[in-house]
């Protein structure tokens, strides 16, 4: 009668191994009335020792658990950074719901409700304390909330708001990001520096991979928007997600 051993599948090792008594592999089969005799065995005998241990190995073919200690589960996988304010935060459930249904990205999505500019500054450095390794894309929607404070008559010239923006893309542009796009911002009232004409000049200086244009592509569909400030109904959330998945397409092959 043949012998199992087992072994172990985390380190891809042979997980069974079948030993046949010499006797065995040595002696010609013979028939007998409707039994068939391998080396005083039956075939019955010698079928279910081999299937079990074709069932261990089948369980154990060879791939790498993620949890597993010493694997690294981003290897040879593309991470995008998706950050923002509160309407990241309502449409992420469906940004990583159309990444992963349409892409090869691994996502995480960091962003918060309220969050200003302020949030993604270099001393906070993201890319490096929170995420443990850099992201081969990052694409941001920030400013609304800084737009809706410097609408409630806080100082914020252009200085300030080069100061502000610039800080948010420095980071992840010294980090060594490859693909970095900012999204524009729907909510712009009249008389504040313009953010979204700072994110295209920091495109212009390369600072800034490329422009996510949300605030034109949205324009015609107001039924996405709770508010003028462009936070997210059910629709505009989807279509953010959707529209997330074209431009990492077009801009981060």
């Amino acid at each position: 009668m043949p012998t199992i051993r087992a072994g172990s599948c985390a380190d891809r090792s042979l997980i069974a191994e079948v030993a046949f008594p010499r006797r065995a592999l040595e002696t010609p089969p013979r028939v007998s009335g409707m039994s068939i005799h391998f080396g005083g065995g039956r075939l019955g005998r010698w079928l279910v020792v081999l299937c079990a241990a074709a069932v261990i190995l089948a369980s154990c073919v060879p791939y790498r658990r993620l949890d597993q200690p010493g694997v690294n589960k981003y290897e040879g996988v593309p991470r995008v950074l998706v950050g923002g304010d509160s309407i990241t935060v309502s449409a992420q459930s469906h940004i990583k719901e159309e990444l992963a249904e349409q892409t090869a990205w691994w996502t995480h999505v960091r962003a918060g409700n309220g969050w200003l500019m302020a949030d993604f500054r270099a001393a906070d450095d993201p890319v490096l304390n929170d995420l443990g390794f850099v992201p081969d894309a990052a694409i941001i929607n920030i400013g609304t909330n800084d737009a809706e404070a410097c609408d409630l008559s806080l100082v914020c010239g252009p200085e300030w708001v080069a100061s502000e923006l610039d800080d948010v893309w420095s980071a992840y542009d010294v980090a060594g990001v490859p693909c970095r796009i900012a999204v524009t911002i729907v909510y712009e009232p009249a008389g504040i520096t313009s953010i979204n004409d700072r994110i295209a000049l920091l495109q212009s200086l390369g600072t800034i991979s490329a422009v996510a244009d949300w605030k034109a592509y949205s324009a015609a569909h107001p039924n996405w928007f709770l508010d003028q400030e462009g936070h997210l109904a059910l629709p505009g959330r989807e279509a953010y997600g959707e529209f997330l998945v074209d431009q990492l397409g077009a801009h981060c092959p």
